[in-house]
Order: C-alpha cells, then structure tokens, then sequence
C-alpha cells in the first residue's frame, strides 16, 4: 500500500486534485490499498449516517475514551478523525461505537430504512439488466453529491463465494469501485455509499457479479448498468 495517499483521506474527501488522480490509480492497481479502502468505507458511512440533531450537543465536556483509537505512531485513528472534538451523548457514543464493530469486510451494509437522509431532490440513475433478464436498479445521489443509495430487485441471490460489486464507469478503461454487497433470498436488497469522487465524472454507474477469488479487477459479468447524465 502506498504511504503517500492515506485510505481515509480519499473516502473523507480530504485528497488533492493529484492525490485523487494517484489514489484512482491505486485503486485499479494496489490490491492493499482497495482492501482497505473497502474496510473502511462501512464504517465511515455508518458514522456519516448517523442523524445531524445526534451531534449537535451544547458546550459538553469533550469526549475521551479510555481507549482512544490512535494508529501506531499516536496519531488520530478513524473514530477520532470522524467525531474529531464533538462531545456526544452516552446513548450516541455507544451507538457510533457499535457501528464500528459491527462494520465489516464489505461495505454492502443492507438498509432496513433509507428514509429522509438527504436524497430528496438529488439525481437519479436507472439501472437495467444488459441481457434481458428481469433486474433492475435505482440510485439515488444526495442532494450534497457526498453519498449514493442503490436499490435493486430480482437480482440472482449470491452463494457464499460471490457478491456484487457497484463501479462507477468510463468504457473502455477508466472504472472505480464503490464496494461490494449481497442481495437478499429474493434478490432484493439497498446499500448506500459514500462518494468522494462527482459520479458525472463518469459515463455509467455499473453492478457486476464477481467471484471471491482475490482479483480486484471487473469480472467483466456485469447485470445492471445505467447512464449518469
């Protein structure tokens, strides 16, 4: 992985025109460098999630927990970087604490409940199958173009060596990943993303089908696609 472009500068939206044009680079290219970008993308979106009302606490001690998430060299872990000096509740504490552990591989954390979290009013991609098949898709950017949820139905279920995988796309070459997720028995399912990069930047939002084999690359077995202008 490389040490000049740090995972959590690139999901916070942190990085510089030319560390967005490396950290791309990085992602089609450095395996440990998708890997963790991919750990940590749940997390981070569980925490941005999180309503806004649930941050606002006025004038409170700051929070120090005993186990203050620092990396090795003792500067701010992700937690410390997310919340940074605001004070929270305990009920709220623990509740971001718990989006942490329960944070896991792949970012496809399926929503029970998408409601009014900021996509009124922002634009909107149909998806639909390549090869005739009965899937389809619908994603939502929100109104601040900082997250996209997708919705799919009648998708293939995944066994437990394969998921989905959501790509914003430019044929032929130019592709970046928003992570991975499963569907539900049913083939239904809804994940929701951060974006650090403008999806107008890039001519389709793709799902494909790839297998757990290691390769970070398209499987090229795409099933849902759509236009993002």
């Amino acid at each position: 992985m490389s040490p000049e472009i740090d995972p959590l500068d690139y999901l916070l939206g942190e990085l510089s025109e030319a560390q967005l044009i490396q950290a791309e680079r990085l992602m089609r290219e450095d395996v440990g460098f998708r890997s963790e970008l991919e750990r940590l993308r749940p997390v981070v979106a569980e925490l941005q999630s999180l309503p806004g009302e649930l941050w606002e606490v006025p004038d409170p001690p700051p929070l120090r927990h005993p186990d203050r998430d620092l990396r090795p060299d003792g500067s701010p872990g992700i937690f410390e970087r997310l919340l940074g000096s605001v004070s929270l509740p305990v009920p709220v504490a623990a509740a971001a604490a718990l989006a942490l552990a329960a944070a896991g591989a792949f970012i496809g954390t399926t929503l029970s409940d998408s409601g009014g979290d900021g996509f009124d009013g922002g634009q909107q991609i149909v998806l639909s199958s390549l090869d005739g098949e009965p899937f389809t898709g619908t994603a939502q950017v929100s109104a601040d173009r900082s997250s996209l949820r997708l919705d799919v139905s009648a998708l293939e279920p995944n066994s437990e060596s394969d998921v989905y995988e959501l790509w914003l796309l430019t044929p032929p070459a130019e592709l970046v990943s928003l992570g991975t997720f499963k569907v539900d028995d049913d083939g239904a399912g809804s994940v929701q993303v951060p974006l650090s990069i403008p999806v107008s930047d890039f001519q389709l939002l793709d799902v494909s089908r790839e297998p757990l084999d290691g390769d970070p690359g398209h499987s090229s077995d795409s099933v849902l696609r759509g236009n993002t202008t």
